[in-house]
């Protein structure tokens, strides 16, 4: 049952969305994660190509943009060939001492992914970087992110806070907004970090597990 509410309200969402007035990257995008009904991208892209065909469109007042963040995991999993540590679970799972890094980078629009801390004893960090050959640690420049320690990284320099400590049984989630240049952390559905991020760069999601019974999972979407 609350699935289903929870994709009706998903849908209220998506009805409310002036798709006219997204950029033509924006359409091409949604096109590709197949979650509009093709019937509306095609209004909005015709509306585009020919604005004097849709008056009724043009009567409607613009309205700020909802912001949709797009389940990342359906979009990669953790390279084989870039993973220093021992992967898992098919390559869903990291552990050992070392890091893991996505297939693919991300350089626009909206992504989401969440990761569950499996076992926590020495030092995880969950982020993003910009560099494949980078193993976050110390003080890395090109990674951003939260440790199990309380730590946000931003580039090259660290804050401390207790509230940011995550253990064995959370769930770390990255928001990444690669058109507001900005990302987002959350542990257990609870906002614990903000961070600014360079413009016109790929950013790539990362972890890093610091001990042999380390381990954490990229989750699934449900």
């Amino acid at each position: 049952q609350r699935r289903v509410r929870g994709s009706e309200s998903i849908q209220r969402i998506f009805h409310q969305i002036r798709y006219h007035q997204l950029s033509p990257k924006k359409l091409a995008e949604l096109s590709m994660q197949n979650i509009v009904e093709p019937k509306k991208l095609l209004e909005a892209f015709s509306y585009q190509a020919m604005p004097e065909l849709f008056p009724q469109l043009q009567l409607n007042p613009p309205r700020k943009t909802l912001k949709i963040y797009y389940f990342a995991p359906s979009h990669f999993l953790w390279s084989k060939t870039l993973a220093s540590a021992k992967l898992l679970n098919g390559n869903s799972s990291v552990t050992g001492s070392g890091c893991a890094i996505s297939q693919c980078s991300f350089i626009s629009g909206k992504h989401f992914w969440q990761v569950k801390i499996d076992c926590f004893s020495g030092w995880i960090g969950i982020g993003i970087t910009t560099k494949t050959s980078v193993c976050w640690g110390g003080n890395n420049s090109d990674c951003w992110g939260c440790s199990a320690n309380g730590y946000l990284w931003n580039n090259s320099h660290n804050s401390f806070n207790e509230e940011r400590k995550f253990t064995t049984g959370d769930v770390v989630m990255v928001e990444l907004d690669c058109d507001e240049h900005e990302v987002g952390f959350k542990k257990n559905g609870e906002k614990i970090a903000h961070l600014n991020l360079p413009e016109g760069v790929g950013f790539y999601p990362i972890v890093r597990t610091n001990n042999e019974v380390d381990q954490v999972t990229l989750l699934t979407g449900k």
